[in-house]
């Protein structure tokens, strides 16, 4: 029987390239912490991963916008309750006004007191701002961009609640007669600033609901996107373990053949 040991020292140090080359890719994956790093390892797989990772991130950009929706109405939400809180108070002086035993000079002592707060309400909306948009002085909508999506979109309202708007810009209280329109005109811009409450916190609700239905969706995503690419690192221990033991079998084999090649040349040349 002859036996090639040329032939067997090409095998072994093959096998030991091999088992190298396992154990580089085994030790990427690990220290990565994903199966793909490179397209030729599974092309499909890498683009469904990429897919679901282009959504994930397109989720979380939408989340932003919804908080940041959320916020403008709380901002919204805010402005409305100080201005009816300063309706509330003009109704309370328009029905001390129609009392009958006030003087004119009564009646322009509460005037002064309805200019100031007619300019505390057009300062309200005037001023109530978010990121440069006046949210309290116009008719308008925003169109928060809450999915993935370029046809879903949240229009969040806004409202126009200076005194002009609100039908109250002109109010006099000087005489009985001009009071009692004053606060029928205060009775109408209560009713309209309550209403835009209302709307206000149903769509915070509804903006809310978007948000938690946001985060579900991009934790699901995210659960699949682990399941598709994380390594497994006990399981890439493991195999680290076997290369290794393969590796030093080989090497023992190596250095066994060697060995043996020595002995034979020895002993011809003996």
């Amino acid at each position: 029987m002859v036996i090639n040991h040329s032939s067997i020292l090409q095998m072994l140090v093959n096998r030991d390239v091999s088992i190298n080359a396992q154990r580089s890719k085994n030790a990427e994956k690990m220290d990565s912490g994903s199966i793909m790093n490179r397209a030729s390892e599974d092309c499909s797989g890498l683009a469904i991963y990429k897919d679901i990772h282009m959504r994930i991130a397109g989720l979380d950009v939408a989340k932003r916008n919804t908080q940041d929706g959320i916020s403008i109405m709380q901002t919204i939400d805010g402005g409305l309750q100080d201005t009816e809180k300063q309706i509330g108070r003009i109704k309370q002086l328009a029905v001390q006004s129609l009392n009958g035993n006030l003087t004119d000079t009564d009646r322009k002592q509460i005037q002064v007191e309805i200019d100031q707060i007619k300019k505390g309400i057009d300062s309200t909306a005037k001023d109530t701002q978010f990121n440069g948009i006046n949210i309290l002085g116009q008719d308008a909508s925003l169109k928060i961009k809450v999915l993935d999506n370029p046809d879903v979109n949240f229009n969040l309202n806004l409202y126009d609640c200076s005194t002009s708007a609100l039908g109250i810009s002109d109010l006099d209280l000087t005489s009985t007669g001009n009071a009692n329109a004053a606060l029928s005109k205060a009775d109408q811009a209560f009713d309209k600033v309550s209403h835009y409450l209302v709307k206000n916190g149903s769509g915070q609700n509804s903006l809310q609901q978007i948000s938690e239905t946001l985060t579900n969706m991009s934790y699901n995503f995210n659960a699949t996107e682990s399941n598709i690419n994380d390594t497994e690192m006990a399981s890439g221990q493991m195999e680290q373990t076997r290369l290794s033991m393969l590796q030093d079998a080989t090497s023992a084999i190596f250095s066994q053949v060697t060995s043996i090649n020595k002995n034979s040349l020895s002993v011809l040349g003996a």
